[in-house]
């Protein structure tokens, strides 16, 4: 637990890791004393030598030595990029401690490594090496602050520290902070000249910082006894500020400093003894009861206290300057913490005097905080009351947990429960959906093993089993899903509505991943209707976004916006604008509008400066979505989204990420490509898809579009009946299939198929006004609406409006001759006239002369415009 000068309270309501990249998140700098000799000797204790080993330093002093507060507003002041992790008790295991070192290292401002985190089967020795290899290779500095030191005491995990401490890059510094210096082989950095020490000694306040912290409490003091309050506290933080509040809330200043120096008992006992004897016997019993939880408001007061004058109680003891932190969450509801060391007083107090008290209080927390959806919290509570029925907490709210988004920290609090809850089936269970929702599949499956291999699994058991194994076995590709999924559909519901939305989820996936578009959608439906009852809100937004996906893979457009619409008003009405599970949902909407030629408006603020995405798997697809729209909307500026969209589309092939979908946007993505000249960007796209998909309707369609781009009929129009057997029907590719028909069959002199394939694309077309695909193929279908005018019956309306929406390109240029398209495909190398000349065994002069006629005929004056014209027409 980090110290601070005694207002300055650590929040550890989650009981997690606090990494931050700038000081930790529960010390604020407002209030801090500013301590410029100890600033000074920190940054001279880390001055960069380059032919040595990284600095360390070591600050060990008891805790409200002022440690953290320190080091906070040291490292606030600091140009050089920096982390900082709270170390906590589960970093005993030397994995998870190299996986907070590298997201903190990861996460520090303007500092990337490229280095991936650390695995279970990680050897900790040649990760640490490899970490440091990683900073060093940025070029740039770093410091390092480690708060809490002294929770590590695993051998392993120690261990790993000082292969830090030894294998130290000169640009990485690390400061330790720890009650007492932990058992590390420091002489050997010590003897080597890179250890500074700061002990107790070293932080006891002087008299000018003691002068400027009483004054905060508006205390006019003399110098006299400001030197009575430094010889009695010997420069002790956290009881400088304590004795300065208990002066404050007397009248009579030199009494109050005879009652604090006159104290029979230890200074800290004093202090904390006398701030509470001030207080009513049912005031301490508050204290007390509500120092069960690291944090509390009223409500929870009451709740704790059994009483209903919470309100009142915490306005007499912030009347009474009591050190109580306040701060208010995004509700406005206003939470209250006491000091560490009070807290740790009144814990211990509560304990001492009435144990059954004291454990009653922390089930009471744990059931408060799961009725109000706060089921990690809830989980600490559970923890700490033996009498809690750990085991059957995780049966119920586990998987809720994992839902959250929380897997990690639940797989660490598991650490603490007992060997027979630690090795149950639910425990295995919940590993193995952390696991997954890691996207560690194979993990998963050694989980799922030894909980397959229970004596007797219960249904809810069963039901949580199968829905594991079928998301494991559709991440790995294996074909037995199909029978997970028809096994998982013949179990009855288990009215547990964690594992029964997961369940419908799961069911919805694989469903729609066979095409069975209708049935999975009524099970992401269930999904979220049963993740409603327990308000699982990343799992609604997820299956929202899925629900969009899936109806419009179905054709049905008008669905997929109104889905698509709801989900991002979801995520805006509960905080989850940032959430991976949101791109799904905006790029719904982003493709429905897209196909329909809408305006987009609300999705934008999801994908602005959006260009990669590292969370779920599918975020590759959303980005394909994304850049689709960049693409339409750039104008001549549309190479580069269209390179985004080419890399992404390859990333999701090679990953066999969500096939159905990806498989639906081929058609659009090559469409694209065409569009600005990239014949072969758009070639091998499809030979990447139907190299691992032969039966693909959309890679089919594509290779069509591709075949009549270059004039290829016979070609395209075998690909045309390939699409046509694999009957897809995802997106708008029914509509796809008839345009490109009528546009083979007008290039081939057809007019009575071309004009029954064109009625056939409108007919599609028309109910959700799916205009997208004809907006590819305006130089072949203008004319067509001009001269099949009034042959439509009653869709002659919308094909009057498609034909005012398809805007002929402007004619190519002057046909080059065969040498000037030679020159031409020359300059997009950058090459200079000589190199080119020599390339095409040519005198210069004669290159000049080819490029003076390609400048005429293009009108243009420069090599970059004659190349972005060439492109523009598909001649490079």
């Amino acid at each position: 637990m980090s110290d601070s000068h005694g207002s300055l309270a650590p929040d550890r309501r989650h009981a997690e890791t606090v990494i931050d990249i700038c000081v930790p998140r529960h010390v604020s700098t407002a209030n801090l004393i500013h301590r410029e000799r100890l600033h000074t000797r920190l940054t001279n204790a880390t001055i960069i030598d380059p032919d040595a080993h990284g600095k360390v330093v070591i600050v060990s002093a008891p805790a409200g030595a002022g440690k953290t507060s320190l080091l906070a507003e040291w490292v606030a002041t600091l140009d050089t990029a920096h982390a900082w992790i709270d170390l906590v008790e589960h970093e005993n295991n030397s994995i998870l401690l190299c996986q907070t070192l590298h997201h903190a290292v990861a996460g520090a401002h303007e500092f990337s490594i490229d280095l991936p985190p650390p695995r279970p089967s990680t050897i900790v020795e040649t990760y640490i090496e490899q970490l440091c290899t990683a900073i060093a290779a940025t070029g740039r500095d770093l410091v390092l602050v480690l708060d809490d030191v002294h929770h590590l005491h695993d051998g392993l995990a120690l261990a790993a520290l000082d292969q830090l401490l030894a294998h130290a890059p000169p640009s990485l510094s690390i400061i330790m902070a720890a009650r007492y210096e932990p058992p590390l082989t420091l002489h050997t950095v010590a003897l080597e000249g890179r250890l500074t020490r700061l002990e107790a000694v070293d932080l006891a306040f002087d008299l000018h910082e003691i002068r400027s912290l009483v004054e905060q409490y508006d205390i006019d003091i003399e110098p006299q006894h400001l030197a009575l309050i430094e010889q009695t506290t010997q420069g002790w933080g956290a009881l400088i500020r304590l004795a300065a509040q208990y002066i404050a809330e007397r009248d009579d200043l030199p009494q109050a400093l005879h009652e604090f120096t006159h104290t029979p008992r230890p200074v800290s006992d004093f202090l904390v003894g006398e701030v509470l004897a001030a207080l009513s016997d049912r005031v301490q019993n508050f204290l007390k009861s509500t120092s069960v939880v690291d944090s509390f408001h009223a409500e929870l007061a009451d709740t704790l206290v059994g009483g209903s004058d919470a309100s009142a109680q915490l306005d007499t003891l912030l009347r009474r300057n009591f050190p109580l932190i306040s701060r208010y969450d995004a509700d406005h509801t206003t939470w209250y913490s006491y000091h560490p060391l009070l807290r740790e007083h009144l814990r211990a107090e509560m304990y001492r005097t009435d144990k059954e008290a004291y454990l009653h209080l922390h089930l009471r927390a744990a059931a408060w905080y799961e009725s109000h959806h706060l089921d990690l919290v809830a989980f600490d509570h559970v923890l700490d009351a033996p009498d809690g029925d750990t085991e059957e907490f995780l049966e119920r709210r586990g998987l809720g947990i994992i839902l959250d988004g929380h897997g990690r920290e639940l797989v660490g609090k598991l650490e603490r429960s007992p060997t027979e809850v630690a090795e149950s089936t639910v425990a295995k269970l919940l590993h193995a959906a952390e696991a997954l929702s890691t996207s560690e599949p194979t993990a998963a499956a050694v989980y799922l093993e030894f909980a397959e291999q229970a004596a007797l699994l219960d249904s809810d058991h069963r039901a949580l089993l199968v829905a594991l194994k079928l998301e494991m076995a559709r991440t790995l590709h294996d074909p037995r899903y199909r029978t997970l999924s028809t096994r998982l559909t013949e179990l009855p519901p288990t009215g547990h509505p964690d594992i029964d939305a997961y369940s419908h989820f799961q069911l919805g996936m694989a469903l729609s991943d066979e095409g069975a578009f209708d049935e999975a959608q009524v099970e992401f439906h269930r999904a979220i209707a049963a993740a409603q009852l327990r308000s699982r809100n990343l799992l609604i937004l997820d299956a929202a976004g899925r629900l969009a996906i899936t109806a419009g893979l179905d054709g049905d457009l008008d669905a997929m916006r109104r889905y698509g619409a709801s989900g991002l008003d979801y995520a805006a009405g509960h905080d989850l604008t940032e959430s991976p599970e949101l791109a799904l949902t905006a790029a719904a909407s982003i493709l429905s509008a897209y196909l329909t030629g809408q305006e987009i408006s609300s999705p934008l603020s999801a994908i602005d400066g959006c260009t990669d995405y590292t969370g779920a798997p599918y975020d590759a697809q959303a980005l394909i979505v994304f850049e689709l729209y960049r693409f339409d909307a750039a104008g001549e500026d549309r190479r580069r989204h269209a390179a985004r969209m080419r890399d992404a589309t390859a990333g999701v092939i090679s990953n066999h990420t969500w096939e159905t979908l990806t498989e639906a946007l081929v058609p659009l993505v090559v469409n694209a490509f065409l569009e600005i000249g990239e014949v072969d960007w758009a070639k091998k796209l499809v030979s990447d898809v139907l190299a691992r998909h032969d039966s693909s309707g959309g890679a089919h369609l594509a290779r069509a579009s591709i075949h009549l781009a270059i004039g290829n009929l016979t070609q395209a129009r075998r690909a045309l009946l390939a699409a046509e057997s694999a009957n897809s029907t995802s997106l708008a590719h029914p509509i796809y299939r008839s345009v490109l028909e009528t546009s083979i069959e007008l290039a081939t002199g057809n007019r009575t198929q071309a004009l029954s394939a064109l009625s056939t694309a409108l007919s599609i077309a028309e109910p959700g006004r799916t205009i997208r695909p004809f907006l590819g193929y305006a130089e072949i279908l203008r004319p067509a609406f001009d001269t099949f005018s009034g042959h439509f019956g009653d869709l002659d309306d919308f094909a009057r409006q498609l034909r005012e929406l398809l805007t002929v390109p402007e004619p190519p240029p002057a046909l080059l001759t065969r040498s000037e398209q030679k020159v031409l495909q020359q300059l997009t190398s950058g090459d200079t006239t000589e190199t080119i000349a020599a390339d095409l065994f040519v005198s210069v002069n004669t290159v000049k002369t080819h490029l003076r006629g390609i400048y005429r005929k293009f009108d243009v004056n420069t090599r970059r415009d004659a190349v972005r014209v060439g492109r523009r027409h598909g001649l490079v």
